[in-house]
């Protein structure tokens, strides 16, 4: 699927690898011996259509399955639940959706009738934000300089397609770019708010850019659609499952993202299930940083079932979180973002325990990670971008500082890891030596401590420079070094180190270069790094996990894939 729906329900998405003809025993959920269903999608004149994305949803069911045609225009659907009503529709870029009504037999293989795909003379609102961004020229440095302040301030907390599949003129488009700089989650904004540094730096030119591309005039560009998935990329089952968001508006069940034709829908109904942890017995939990009803969920796989668990706010409702992971006992651990503690879960008692951390530490309030083989169930935390309160030594007054936090549970313990240089920090990961990585998007920095000496180094990225072909003009480097940047919105020379992932099984890191497009591997020992630009210009990518075979996968925040990067080969493949 392209789109994350977003009404009444929220979907998790899990990504199985698999040959089509090995998938049967991989979903439990449905009954095995039941029907594959098998289809044929061909176009107008009746060639064959590789790479269309099929879908089906049970009647009652929670769950949405999609899988891919392949060479021959050929789909089939690993057994699915006898004597059921199925929904199934067919979709793909530049067509419209097909969808039809499919009743469960008893047979093996239930033939379902072909489909056929009209084109779509307007696909605008199916483009994804890279396929908009590479549309658009960048001919000359100046192209090129504003392109990336556009990407780099307006693509944190939505992808560009959600922006782009919209024109503005230059004074309305001045007015959300100012509300985007002062407040982007849908609420209120306070009186005398501070706007983000970054945005308000750029806003001229991100007005300008907008005006050109997406103004009430016609672009002088030409839409760059990228392939649809073939070969292994086309191998793969996508199973979505829908969180229960009973305080959605009733106007977000109008557009939920199914319908490609429909366009992007908010970021704020795409928010629910922020980090992914898998538990004891299978079950996947989820942080949750907006809703108003759930702390975490708990997603059964096999049946679909979502249960949700509050934990009280400090100033009443319910506590949101943000990271989240599993400790090697099962307890799952996450931030309380209500006053930046320490939570863990225990999936047995179904109850929380918090630790509270000294106050004059920072909170923790972004990822956290666990140390799962030197130092065993200790937690780490990257810290709350306003840092902590602390006094100078010489000036009595007080200062901020950021880091990366340490829990020993079974003392209640807290260590603070600061920044050597850096601003903030968000991602952090622990690698199988038991150091703790983590990142500072900002400072265009990886910071790394070592539990046990409690020394801690730092790797720097150095910014963009001429070699990208992209004008970089003094208020540029100005902006770079005083600004104070975030993930979120940064100027055109940040790399913007995001989330880390560690690798099991050998001696690196990987670390995810949102703005720079690209993953870069740390050696833990000496510290070299080496960069990976990822296959699309501008497809953000968000964060990592390394699996046991060394593969590296990597979210693309603007690009709607999920992307496997082979060590070995130095190959990418986009899903």
């Amino acid at each position: 699927m392209r789109r994350s729906k977003n009404s009444y329900w929220m979907r998790a998405l899990v990504v199985t690898v698999a040959s089509i003809a090995g998938v049967p025993c991989a979903y439990s959920q449905y009954a095995s011996g039941g029907p594959k269903f098998r289809g044929t999608v061909k176009s107008p004149d009746g060639k064959p259509l590789e790479g269309v994305t099929v879908s089906v949803r049970g009647e009652g069911k929670t769950f949405v399955t999609t899988v891919f045609t392949n060479q021959q225009g050929v789909y089939i659907f690993p057994p699915l639940e006898k004597g059921l009503k199925y929904s199934l529709w067919a979709q793909a870029q530049g067509f419209q959706r097909v969808r039809l009504d499919v009743n469960a037999g008893s047979g093996e293989i239930q033939p379902v009738p072909g489909l056929q795909l009209e084109p779509l003379k307007n696909f605008e609102k199916q483009l994804t934000g890279v396929e908009w961004m590479n549309s658009f020229p960048e001919n000359t440095p100046a192209e090129k300089r504003e392109k990336k302040i556009y990407a780099n301030n307006c693509s944190g907390c939505h992808a560009n397609q959600f922006t782009l599949q919209n024109r503005f003129d230059a004074e309305s488009w001045g007015k959300i770019v100012n509300v985007m700089s002062h407040g982007s989650n849908g609420t209120a904004i306070r009186p005398n708010a501070a706007g983000t540094p970054t945005i308000d730096a750029y806003k001229d030119e991100i007005v300008r850019f907008l005006t050109k591309v997406r103004g009430p005039a016609p672009g002088n560009y030409e839409l760059k659609p990228l392939p649809r998935p073939t070969g292994e990329a086309a191998q793969v089952i996508i199973t979505e499952y829908d969180l229960p968001r009973p305080e959605a508006p009733p106007e977000s069940y109008m557009n939920d993202g199914s319908n490609w034709m429909e366009g992007t829908p908010s970021r704020w109904q795409g928010r629910a299930a922020h980090d992914a942890a898998i538990g004891p017995d299978g079950s996947i939990f989820l942080s949750d940083e907006t809703t108003l009803d759930a702390s975490i969920f708990k997603l059964d796989p096999q049946t679909g079932n979502v249960a949700s668990y509050k934990f009280p706010a400090r100033n009443g409702g319910v506590a949101s979180t943000h990271g989240i992971a599993a400790d090697p006992e099962g307890n799952i651990w996450t931030n309380n973002q209500s006053n930046d503690n320490l939570l863990m879960f225990d999936p047995k008692t179904e109850r929380f325990a918090e630790f509270l951390r000294p106050q004059t530490m920072p909170g923790a309030r972004n990822t956290v990670a666990v140390d799962h083989k030197i130092h065993k169930g200790v937690i780490w935390s990257a810290t709350f971008q306003d840092g902590a309160v602390k006094l100078d030594p010489i000036t009595g007054k007080s200062i901020f500082q950021n880091g990366a936090l340490r829990l020993d549970p079974k003392t209640g313990k807290y260590s603070f890891y600061p920044l050597i240089t850096g601003k903030d920090t968000y991602g952090v990961t622990v690698d199988r030596e038991g150091n703790a990585w983590y990142s500072s998007p900002a400072s265009d920095r990886v910071d790394v401590a070592n539990a046990d000496s409690g020394k801690t180094a730092e790797i720097v990225f150095e910014p963009a420079g001429p070699e990208t072909g992209m004008e970089i003009t003094d208020a540029d480097k100005e902006n770079y070094l005083k600004l104070r940047s975030l993930q979120n919105s940064a100027t055109p020379l940040h790399n913007c180190p995001r989330r880390i992932g560690a690798d099991p099984n050998a001696d690196v890191v990987w670390v995810a270069l949102y703005c720079a497009d690209k993953i870069a591997r740390i050696d833990i020992h000496t510290h070299q790094v080496t960069q990976y630009a990822v296959p699309h210009k501008y497809s953000h990518p968000y964060g990592l996990a390394v699996d046991n075979d060394h593969n590296v996968w990597i979210n693309l925040n603007n690009t709607d894939m999920l992307a496997k990067f082979n060590p070995a080969t130095e190959k990418f493949t986009e899903y």
